[in-house]
């Protein structure tokens, strides 16, 4: 917190400094003012969200109408195109991540029990002579991807019915899991019923991060807030209040990366809400925060990355909660399935990185690369194949790769000495929104539905846009065109990826990346503004 000479001093560039309370020694003539300054950056907010909404309905109708022209049925039409694919959170989805889990698991089992009959030596918990992953390198149309921790889980779950709980190379085209489906197993309609409500909540986040806006503009204040934000009457605020939170669940639910992790029954939808919840909690609870990534850590091992985030950012106690609950976790697992299958998960992450997957809705720079170079049939999913080897791919993703995660880790040396503790809140969770964006662009097995993390990041940033001085537009269109990029699919891959495929054509389909690596500049940029904005002035020492 400066003292008031040294804020100021700065007034110029930075209104009062984040934390103190809006229109502190503001006199009561202030108050029109104040609820003056508070709506305006609301109804900015608010025709952000219509103009969005309305870019992405002239791209579906744009959509339905190439769709048309090329003899389609209006319902073939209508699904041609993402924007009115929310009704399908009503809908039980698919089995996509808990069928190769419960396949993984019953492999496991199957190999420990006949290492058992036979009397093997090395027949104890978790010494198995095959494992899971063997299978999906050897390409079983199952394509089992989650670390042996993943498991604990489904151990937790009843189990499907029927056998063998297992992925076949013979399975019928188009049926990934031939021999586990939901209405075999009981606890699939209350997990259905769990993810749609986790996809609301998700949704619901984003809304409740851009519509509740307490002194300082968003949760905890930003600095260069514009002065008296916080001090409407309560009839000014609640005036606008209802249209905005109706428009933000409206882009929302229009958001296809969230939809999407439902419609296939992935596990997913549950990990970004857990992460949306620890971008909340970070500034206020720390530890819990970290708890929460440490929870995903079990699914989705490259978010062990907060780890040294944390360490370098010295959020001491949110490497706490995270690296106890991760480590609390895989030591479970070590116990339960033993060393070899852990160090055969490690093998199959580096073969993995090293071809990813060129299948269009891998959005990630690698299936970028995999699309330009034409290493395989980008419309088409193939349940029992990767794209070949390919040198420019593999050094080109890492590369990438390497470059996204030091632009989130990396500070201006006026932040690397001060603790995150003394960061404005809001520039603590941009921080953090970017390191989670950063972890799941560089991955080089991005689907769409990893994106739906994203929504409240987008929130966040319109937060600090009504919070700032004045309505920042360029930055706001710049965001408008990410979120439109990432909210909305063409889903005729076949339009863009047509043989012959054109590698600009390509590029067309990998607009969802491109979103979020816009988007992710903003959060970078965003995050140096504000911790410019709350640096010490000069001569004064940094809060330790």
């Amino acid at each position: 917190m400066l003292p008031p000479s040294a804020a100021s001093a700065t007034a110029a560039a930075a209104a009062p400094p984040l934390g103190a309370r809006a229109g502190a020694g503001v006199g009561s003539g202030a108050a029109p003012a104040a609820v003056i300054a508070s709506t305006a950056p609301g109804r900015c907010v608010a025709a952000w969200l219509v103009a969005v909404l309305v870019a992405a309905a002239l791209l579906a109708a744009a959509t339905m109408a190439v769709s048309l022209a090329r003899g389609e049925t209006l319902k073939e039409a209508l699904r041609s195109t993402s924007l009115l694919q929310a009704h399908r959170l009503r809908l039980p989805g698919g089995m996509d991540s808990w069928g190769p889990m419960w396949s993984g698991l019953a492999r496991w089992e199957s190999a420990r029990a006949e290492s058992r009959a036979a009397g093997e030596p090395s027949a104890g918990v978790g010494d198995v002579p095959t494992s899971p992953y063997d299978a999906a390198l050897v390409l079983d149309r199952c394509k089992f991807q989650y670390p042996p921790s993943s498991w604990l889980l489904l151990e937790l779950l009843p189990r499907p019915a029927g056998l063998p709980l297992a992925c076949t190379a013979e399975g019928p085209p188009g049926n990934n899991i031939p021999s586990i489906h939901s209405a075999a197993w009981s606890a699939k309609p209350w997990l259905a019923l769990a993810s749609s409500l986790a996809c609301l909540v998700l949704v619901g986040i984003g809304v409740w991060l851009v519509a509740k806006r307490p002194a300082g503009g968003v949760p905890g204040g930003v600095p260069g807030g514009a002065p008296g934000v916080g001090l409407t009457a309560p009839t000014a605020r609640r005036s606008g209040t209802a249209r905005l939170v109706l428009a933000a669940a409206a882009a929302g639910l229009a958001f296809y990366p969230i939809v999407k992790g439902h419609t296939l029954g992935q596990l997913q939808v549950f990990l970004n809400v857990a992460l949306a919840l620890a971008l909340v909690m970070l500034p206020r609870r720390p530890g819990a925060s970290g708890a929460l990534v440490g929870l995903a850590c079990l699914v989705k091992p490259q978010y062990a990355l907060f780890l040294p985030w944390g360490l370098w950012r010295r959020h001491w106690a949110f490497v706490g909660g995270a690296g106890a609950v991760a480590l609390a976790g895989h030591a479970l697992a070590l116990a339960r399935y033993g060393l070899d299958v852990h160090v055969q998960y490690l093998q199959l992450l580096q073969e993995l990185a090293r071809v990813g997957e060129a299948f269009w809705a891998n959005q990630s720079l690698n299936g970028v690369l995999n699309r330009w170079w034409q290493t395989a049939d980008a419309a088409t999913w193939a349940p029992a194949a990767f794209p070949p080897y390919d040198a420019r791919v593999r050094w080109g993703t890492l590369l990438g790769s390497v470059a996204l995660l030091g632009a989130a880790l990396w500070l201006p040396r006026h932040a690397q000495l001060r603790d995150a503790g003394s960061w404005p809140p809001a520039a603590s969770q941009l921080d953090f929104a970017a390191m989670g964006a950063a972890l799941t662009m560089a991955s080089p097995i991005a689907w769409e539905h990893h994106y739906g993390g994203f929504w409240p990041m987008f929130t966040l940033l319109l937060a600090v846009f009504a919070a700032a001085p004045r309505w920042p537009a360029r930055s706001a269109t710049m965001l408008a065109v990410a979120f439109v990029l990432m909210a909305h699919a063409v889903l005729r891959p076949e339009w863009i990826f047509a043989a012959p495929a054109q590698p600009w054509l390509g590029l067309a389909g990998s607009h969802l990346w491109f979103g979020a690596l816009v988007l992710f500049a903003l959060l970078l940029h965003w995050r140096a503004r504000l911790l410019a904005a709350s640096a010490p002035a000069p001569g004064l020492e940094a809060p330790r």
